[in-house]
């Protein structure tokens, strides 16, 4: 696990998508640009919003988990999402 960071980024696709369920807990993912990378932001069910647009402000760590004979899944794990001003600095 890395360290807990806060990063702020554009949404891309903003539609939370299903990812998994564990333990009858439901995650989700929506599409972040953070500077020049596009990344996955994984969040648990219990801070879902219906959809996020615009600039967000994500609380987490960064995460992979390995994918048998491809390339690992890289991903933000995001505890705190919050939306941010559009004119805030990425």
């Amino acid at each position: 696990m890395s360290k807990l960071s806060t990063l702020i980024g554009e949404v891309i696709d903003g539609n939370p998508k299903l990812h998994h369920t564990t333990d009858g807990e439901n995650f989700y993912t929506i599409s972040v640009r953070f500077l020049d990378a596009t990344i996955d932001v994984l969040f648990s069910e219990f801070i879902k919003q219906d959809s996020y647009e615009d600039k967000i402000s994500v609380t987490g760590y960064l995460a992979s988990e390995p994918r048998r004979g491809a390339k690992p899944y890289f991903y933000f794990y995001g505890s705190k999402i919050e939306s941010v001003a559009i004119d805030t600095p990425i």
